[in-house]
């Protein structure tokens, strides 16, 4: 069965400001600060098979303990102020099925000034929820949403902040949250919650985001043409007639990326790999097929340093079935050498998670 994942990505818009702060005697320090949210939303059932939960209307209250530069520097970098938090919320889904659950994840802000005072951020949260109430054949049979204590928990949002002084500010927030377990143990159709949030922060020893004017970058250093080779796979599980199977997917990706400014590349690509998961699905259902599957990408790419972040629409060569033509694909890298990275990639078709593949990627041209 195909593991439904509201959150495609994975990780999102908000990771363009990720950074690895080098050693720079010239960069200043990142400054800390507490937050303190409440939150209100509701459930999306988007399956009929979790019907049972509309109608709830979860309430929350969010800490979180940033960490931001907020320099110069940084801001010509990456255009923007990166802001790294740790976060620890509560939220009662308002639905004796669900329960409760407590939050606890790692965020990524990055934020664009509007004005001297406001600025705009998209947001990713990436961690781990506890919950209270799992499925159970006996105790709670009709929960479809979660089957495990603890679980995965993702979430994207925007948000604007306004800073009163260098020791206040309060932030208006909206964001899509997500719970699932990746499959390991079913039921596992997941929940999934949009939230509205408000609250406020205070920063001990000062933390003020200025509108700096940004210095030009050099249009020489940024028309760069990469080419990159990837080898990807890994090991799908899903029931199939009741049991549970586990089949390998391995493949490789060939793409071209044009680097156009400091931030954003454009790509290319084609990819071809062997899915045995969709053999044995095929096989249950009397279909013969070699599992063979390839497409045509193009897409964007965030450049932060040794990070990359890509966005790809993609379409089949080879291997549709019964899928839509149209899939798309989220990707997160990390350039470990000049030439040698390694990433995770999640491919879905709609709202749908297909699988999320490991990759080794070899550049032919040093980063």
């Amino acid at each position: 069965m195909k593991t439904r994942r509201i959150l495609n990505s994975l990780f999102a818009i908000s990771l363009i400001c990720r950074t690895v702060f080098a050693q720079d005697s010239l960069k200043s320090k990142a400054l800390f600060n507490y937050g303190l949210q409440a939150n209100y939303g509701f459930v999306f059932a988007h399956s009929n098979d979790v019907e049972n939960t509309a109608n709830s209307f979860p309430r929350g209250i969010t800490t979180t303990f940033n960490w931001q530069r907020t320099d110069k520097q940084i801001l010509d970098q990456y255009n923007c102020f990166p802001r790294q938090s740790l976060l620890l919320a509560f939220y009662d889904f308002d639905n004796s099925i669900l329960g409760q659950g407590v939050n606890v994840a790692y965020a990524l802000e990055p934020h664009f000034m509007m004005s001297s005072r406001l600025s705009f951020y998209p947001k990713v949260s990436i961690g781990a929820a506890i919950l209270s109430n799992p499925s159970d054949p006996i105790k709670n049979p009709t929960n479809k949403s979660y089957s495990l204590p603890v679980s995965a928990y993702l979430a994207l949002g925007v948000g604007l902040r306004w800073q009163f002084n260098s020791t206040w500010g309060i932030n208006l927030s909206a964001e899509y949250q997500h719970v699932s377990n990746g499959g390991l143990r079913e039921p596992n159709l997941g929940i999934n919650w949009p939230t509205v949030g408000l609250g406020f922060e205070y920063s001990p020893k000062g933390l003020t985001l200025q509108k700096f004017a940004r210095t030009k970058e050099s249009s020489k250093t940024h028309r760069v043409l990469r080419f990159d080779l990837g080898m990807l796979g890994i090991v799908k599980g899903g029931n199939i007639k009741e049991v549970r199977k586990y089949e390998p997917i391995v493949g490789i990706n060939f793409m071209a990326s044009k680097q156009v400014s400091r931030l954003h590349a454009w790509t290319a690509a084609i990819e071809i790999y062997q899915d045995q998961f969709l053999i044995e699905r095929l096989f249950s259902e009397s279909i013969q097929s070699g599992g063979m599957r390839s497409g045509l990408l193009a897409g964007h790419e965030f450049l932060m340093g040794r990070f990359i972040f890509s966005q790809q629409i993609g379409i089949y060569l080879l291997g549709q079935y019964n899928n839509d033509l149209v899939y798309h694909r989220w990707g997160l890298q990390y350039s470990f050498l000049p030439r040698w990275g390694v990433g995770v990639n999640l491919k879905a078709h709609k709202q749908v998670a297909d699988f999320t593949d490991v990759r080794v990627v070899y550049s032919l041209r040093k980063r």
